[in-house]
């Protein structure tokens, strides 16, 4: 029989290619049985984790957020006996709590992208005693990258002579994400005034995606690159606080210069330069890089793999000069292609293979028996049942990452559902206001609401489809206008039951009746109340009948 490894993770980060990468490498090149689990934005986890012999939990699925992961989530795995990886990325957000909450779920092989020389400075082996370390990248190279390139124009043909895309994230994160504008912002302004071609930007507008940014690269005779991640680890959220402060003191992000006496200290403890994924594109491309000095998770070199730009831009003029070398550049982009994507020493295969190695390690000799498992139906459809469930997704696995745009539609039908879930909580008390009345009105009060009832069921199946049909005639931005609409559907029913119950009541008895209801004390949203319910509400003898009534009820608590 074979293994089966349950890897978990968040779909709202689906949408990144390499993300998704990284994810569907595990049933790509491994030869378990590979099966996937959403486990953010409260999911539930709707069956037995012995029904695998490993977890691997993914970066996306960060630890470091308060309430992110589901507590559903944490407590299967600290409770799965079986073998438990935990890959990390960006760890140095919070990292306190992502080695607090790994410790006690008790990972047992942790990929990380912190160097060796400073595993024990961020994971203590007093708190790992018994866990494997093993250091990783960002991203590799997926087998359909590795062919991209094969047609790709030759550098003297290309009309750009430098492409880039760069982002301005603030100060927060220290020297390296800076380098990400500055690389760019200097070079463009430098190349503008020399009259150069180029095509450099920072701006979210102006980010490229998927197989266009491949052509971008394509297009380019060459591109910029700096180290990835930060040296500044934020170990308590000091860092962050302190961001946050400056933030709210200024109206608007801090620069890099304005906050960098608070992490100038954090700079040289723990040196990250971590290689990108850009790295690997650009070479997959054929796309030589000029990129400044650095480390780059020792996978490159310089004047080998890329030509190096200092942080002073001191070379700027030979940098230039090298870019008009076409058979030279030709030379230094053949060999980076080589070294990083055709030798497959990077290679999501190759990733692959040590992980699950890792992972047959650890298992023990003789497997413990395993239960079975059933796998999630469609997963659009069966959303409709848990629309009732308010807040809650109680997922099974896949046999494939689930796309963000389901987990957008998920998400909006938790919206709805938190208001939907009012309903049954109206129908109670309408019950129990409506048991108060004469008899004559009973009848006619109970078929009322009965109705409405029915009415609420059906806007279950009519919400669900309309989100559906939103999000793909128009995409996730379609999705706003459909929840609000569902909302307003919603809570005019919900409305309707309030007005029922309170017809033919006395406004003392109203306004009784409303401090009793959910919506009134905080139980359920408050609803957009119909007009005639508003009336009733908003007339001068209803508003002093309900404050009457809010002391009558203070008094009646206070003598219990």
């Amino acid at each position: 029989m074979r293994k089966r490894l349950l890897v978990a993770y968040s779909c709202g980060s689906t949408f990144v290619s390499t993300t998704l990468q990284y994810l569907n490498a595990f049933k790509t090149y491994s030869d378990w049985e590979v099966h996937y689990v959403h486990i953010t934005d409260q999911a539930q986890m709707d069956f037995d984790f012995a029904a695998y012999d490993a977890l691997f939990h993914n970066y996306c699925a960060r630890l470091c957020f308060d309430g992110y992961v589901s507590p559903s989530y944490i407590d299967a795995a600290r409770r799965f006996t079986g073998v438990k990886v935990l890959a990390v990325q960006d760890e140095y957000d919070f990292t306190d709590k992502v080695r607090t909450a790994a410790a006690d779920i008790g990972f047992d092989v942790f990929l990380t992208c912190v160097p060796e020389d400073r595993w024990e400075t961020v994971y203590p082996r007093a708190m790992f005693p018994k866990t494997d370390f093993m250091r990783v990248l960002t991203g590799y190279v997926p087998s359909d990258l590795a062919d991209s390139g094969s047609n790709a124009k030759p550098l003297g043909e290309r009309p750009t002579l430098l492409g880039y895309r760069g982002r301005d994230i603030g100060g927060r994160y220290g020297q390296l994400a800076f380098d990400k504008l500055e690389i760019g912002r200097r070079m463009r302004e430098i190349c503008v005034a020399r009259g150069l071609t180029v095509d450099i930007d920072w701006s979210e507008e102006s980010r490229i995606y998927g197989d266009t940014w491949l052509e971008f690269l394509g297009s380019c005779r060459a591109t910029l690159a700096t180290e990835s991640g930060s040296n500044i680890f934020d170990f308590d959220g000091r860092i962050a606080a302190a961001y946050e402060a400056m933030k709210q003191r200024l109206g608007r992000a801090p620069s890099y210069v304005e906050f960098e006496p608070h992490v100038r200290d954090h700079e040289t403890q723990i040196a990250m330069g971590q290689v990108s994924p850009r790295v690997f594109e650009a070479a997959a491309m054929h796309t030589p890089l000029v990129m400044f000095d650095g480390r780059y998770s020792d996978v490159v070199q310089p004047d080998v793999h890329y030509i190096a730009l200092r942080k002073d831009f001191s070379n700027i003029d030979d940098v230039l000069e090298r870019l008009r070398d076409i058979p030279a550049l030709e030379a230094m982009a053949a060999r980076a292609h080589r070294d990083l994507v055709a030798s497959g020493r990077y290679s999501y295969g190759a990733f692959v293979a040590r992980v699950m190695a890792a992972i047959e390690r650890r298992l023990p000799a003789t497997a413990p028996e395993r239960l079975q498992v059933t796998l999630a139906t469609d997963t659009l459809d069966r959303f409709e049942a848990q629309l009732t469930t308010a807040a809650l997704l109680r997922e099974r696995p896949t046999t494939a990452p689930l796309s963000t745009a389901w987990y957008r539609i998920a998400a909006a039908c938790r919206v709805i559902g938190a208001v939907r879930d009012g309903g049954p909580k109206l129908q109670a008390w309408a019950a129990r206001e409506i048991a108060r009345d004469p008899a004559d009105q009973r009848a006619r009060k109970s078929a009322a609401v009965s109705d409405i009832a029915r009415t609420l069921t059906a806007l279950d199946q009519n919400s669900v489809v309309k989100l559906k049909s939103a999000y793909f005639s128009q995409g996730p931005t379609g999705l706003e206008d459909v929840i609000a609409s569902c909302r307003r559907d919603y809570e005019a029913a919900q409305a309707d039951i309030v007005t029922v119950a309170l017809d033919g009541k006395s406004a003392a008895q109203a306004a009784l009746g409303l401090l009793r209801a959910p919506w009134v004390t905080g139980d359920v949203p408050r609803l957009r109340a119909t007009k005639q319910l508003k009336e009733r509400l908003n007339t001068p003898l209803v508003q002093r009948a309900r404050g009457l009534a809010r002391r009558l009820v203070r008094g009646s608590r206070g003598a219990t």
